[in-house]
Order: C-alpha cells, then sequence, then structure tokens
C-alpha cells in the first residue's frame, strides 16, 4: 500500500509503476543506527518488482499533428464558409486518417489497460508471493529457532551423556578399585584361612601326641600307682624293720649303758682293790 509513508504516496509510478528505478543509497563511515536504517530501506527497496510497459511516441506525436491539423482545418473551413470540393477531399482524408488513429488509439489503449491490469495481477500476484516470502521467512527464522533450540538441547543432552559416561567411567573406576581390593582382601583371609588350617593342623598333631604322651603318662602314672603302692607296702615293712631295729637299737643302747656301767663299776672296783 504506497498510502502507508509519504514517499512512497509522492513515488507510486517510479516504485510500482510502468518505469524502470534505479535506487542508489549511500551510508557514513562511523554511524551504525543510521547505517542499519538505510540497509533496511535498500533491502525493502530491493523487494518492489515492476513490469513496465514501453510507450509509443509516434503515436502521441501523430494524435497530436492529426488534433493541430483538424484544428487548422475547422479554422479554414470556419474561413471559407464549407465551399470548395478539394477542401472537403482533404478534410474527408484527414478524418478518415484521424478516424483510424483513432482505432489505432483505442486497440492501443485497450492493449494498455491490458497490460496495465495484467500488471496489477503481476503486482498482487508478487505481493502474495511477497506474503509468502516473508511467512517462508518467519517459518525459516522459527525452524531456525527451533533448530537452534534443537541443538541446544542437542547439547544438553550431550553434555549429559558426557557427564554420564565419566560418571560411569569414574563409577567403573572405583568398581574396579573396589573389586581389586575384595580380591586382595580376599586372597588374604585365603591365605589367613590356610594359615590357621596350618596352624589348626598343627594344634592338632600337638593335640594328638599330647593326647598320646597323656595315654602314655596314664600308664605311667598306673606303673608308678603300682610301684608306689609296692614301695608303701615295702616302706611299711621297712618302717616296722626300722621300729624293730629302733627297739632293738634302744635294748642294745641300755645293755650297752649296763655293760658301760658294770665296766666302770669293775674299773672302780679294780681301783679299790689296788
Amino acid at each position: 500500500d504506497f498510502k502507508q509513508s509519504v514517499l512512497t504516496a509522492l513515488l507510486p509510478d517510479v516504485l510500482g509503476g510502468s518505469c524502470r528505478t534505479l535506487v542508489v543509497t549511500t551510508i557514513p563511515p562511523a554511524d551504525y543506527k543510521a547505517n542499519s536504517f538505510t540497509l533496511q530501506f535498500a533491502q525493502l527497496f530491493r523487494q518492489l518488482r515492476n513490469f513496465p510497459v514501453v510507450n509509443d511516441g509516434r503515436q502521441v506525436a501523430l494524435n497530436r499533428k492529426f488534433s493541430n491539423q483538424m484544428h487548422l482545418m475547422k479554422q479554414q473551413i470556419a474561413s471559407s464558409g464549407g465551399r470548395g470540393l478539394e477542401t472537403d477531399g482533404r478534410l474527408t482524408d484527414y478524418l478518415m486518417e484521424i478516424h483510424k488513429l483513432g482505432k489505432k488509439i483505442i486497440e492501443d489503449e485497450n492493449v494498455r489497460v491490458a497490460l496495465l491490469e495484467e500488471r496489477e495481477q503481476l503486482r498482487e500476484r508478487v505481493a502474495q508471493i511477497n506474503a509468502r516470502v516473508n511467512t517462508l521467512l518467519v517459518e525459516k527464522g522459527q525452524l531456525q529457532q527451533d533448530r537452534i533450540a534443537s541443538e541446544e538441547e542437542k547439547l544438553k543432552v550431550s553434555k549429559v551423556l558426557v557427564d554420564l559416561q565419566i560418571e560411569n567411567a569414574s563409577l567403573l573406576e572405583q568398581a574396579v578399585d573396589k573389586e581389586f581390593q575384595l580380591e586382595n582382601k580376599l586372597l588374604q583371609q585365603e591365605n589367613d584361612i590356610m594359615e590357621l588350617e596350618m596352624a589348626g593342623q598343627a594344634k592338632n598333631k600337638k593335640i594328638d601326641t599330647l593326647q598320646l604322651q597323656h595315654h602314655s603318662d596314664l600308664e605311667l602314672i598306673d606303673d608308678m600307682k603300682g610301684e608306689l603302692a609296692a614301695v608303701r607296702s615295702n616302706y611299711s615293712s621297712v618302717l616296722n624293720d626300722l621300729d624293730a631295729e629302733k627297739a632293738r637299737c634302744e635294748e642294745l643302747s641300755i645293755e650297752l649303758l649296763n655293760l658301760v656301767n658294770a665296766k666302770n663299776a669293775l674299773l672302780r672296783e679294780r681301783d679299790q682293790v689296788r
């Protein structure tokens, strides 16, 4: 719609008429905002499409020429009072030529109107195409945004996958370390079990040895008990013999004492006798 702006309202034929239009835009070197507006303006003008129709200047010149000639002929007819066959013949020829020229002008006008209608149809079609293009651009922008969102989502998923892989690798490493520690601990426990089994076997052997020694000690104790009983019986008999010997010794001591006393008495008597 050319009425939306003052500039487009003043230049409808230049922007969308039967013209070939060239737009030249210039930008200053250090004004970003003005440069952006100018480039947007040039981009909008670039989207315009004109369908120019060639104007035949010869028809316009002939129309003007014959109009002038008709005016002169009318003045001559008015001045001569309508007399003269030559003037009538020339006037008839001019009228015939004017009629043909008018017919041709009408045909050209019809062609021009048809071309204008075709131009309007093409303009409407171009407007529809531009609307479709704008819709497609909007859809493309939306698709690009969706694609960017999809790429961002893909990046997030990739990051999550990488984090999961790192975590999985860490967990796998921890599991391997733990498995290695458990294997070492299991081997240590197996070694401890083997050592305990060997210690148990040694203890069993020692127990067996002690049991054998105990049996032998029991047998020895039984033997010693028998010997002790014999020793006790011998000891009793020895004690009895000792008591008897003691009694005998006491008797002998008494006899010896008596003999000593008797000897001493005899010696005293002998001494007295002398």
